[in-house]
């Protein structure tokens, strides 16, 4: 008996072996940061990127830093419960965005991709971490969005009318004014072409309109006035200012 615990012993260590080697070569090449970690979180081995990305060197991470160590408190929780139920084998492998915190305390949105490494056994050896650092594509769909709320309180708040359509000419915005002016609801306009919102006089000159601007070999902006039809049945002359993006 004991020779066959000494026996499973030796197996065990000669797959952890096996697995570590192949593993390294991935740490060794790995464009992302790589990190091996335990059944407690703790760090057994990362890479020079992860280094890099993180802050901390190779030996002060293994066998001392714990994944908690570089978790965003608010992301902590989250991250834990996702340790877990791979442990637990609810999951197999996941990708996830999350805030991390490097050593000198500066945060970073990272990508991290998660899986368990298994001895022949099915039993667990690691947990193997990927992070790609998108910290400046987090910085460049914040400034985006910013600039979108702008744009947007700027045309809900003139007097202007302001629309946005497709290339098929279906409103996918209408702001306001449309509303005040004509007396359709946004939502009534949304999804329609604008032919259906104008007279037959100005579907005729819309058509025109779109006609030069296919033959035209570079976008070019279009001035010109059609009436259109108001929900109360009457009728509106408008000047469009018809700018390709």
């Amino acid at each position: 008996r004991l020779r066959q615990e000494i026996a499973r012993r030796q197996s065990t260590e000669n797959d952890a072996a096996d697995a570590k080697r192949r593993l390294n070569a991935i740490l060794n090449n790995a464009g992302v940061g790589v990190l091996l970690a335990d059944g407690q979180g703790r760090f057994v081995d990362v890479n020079r990127r992860w280094c890099r990305m993180i802050g901390y060197l190779r030996r002060e991470a293994r066998g001392q830093l714990m994944t908690r160590d570089i978790t965003h408190p608010d992301e902590a929780a989250a991250i834990g419960r996702h340790f877990q139920a791979m442990l637990a084998g609810e999951i197999k492998s996941r990708s996830q965005e999350h805030r991390f915190v490097r050593k000198d305390g500066s945060v970073f949105w990272g990508l991290i991709s998660t899986s368990i490494v298994k001895d022949r056994n099915g039993r667990n050896l690691w947990v193997v971490g990927m992070i790609t650092d998108i910290d400046r594509q987090k910085q460049v769909e914040a400034k985006l969005r910013e600039s979108e709320e702008r744009l947007r309180f700027m045309t809900e708040n003139t007097h202007d009318v302001v629309w946005q359509l497709d290339r098929d000419l279906r409103f996918t915005f209408v702001n306001g004014a449309d509303e005040r002016m004509r007396g359709f609801r946004r939502e009534e306009v949304i999804g329609r072409t604008l032919n259906e919102q104008l007279t037959p006089g100005g579907r005729g000159t819309l058509e025109q309109v779109t006609q030069r601007q296919s033959e035209s070999a570079q976008s070019r902006v279009e001035i010109f006035e059609v009436e259109m039809l108001c929900k109360n049945g009457g009728r509106v002359w408008v000047e469009i200012n018809s700018t390709p993006v």
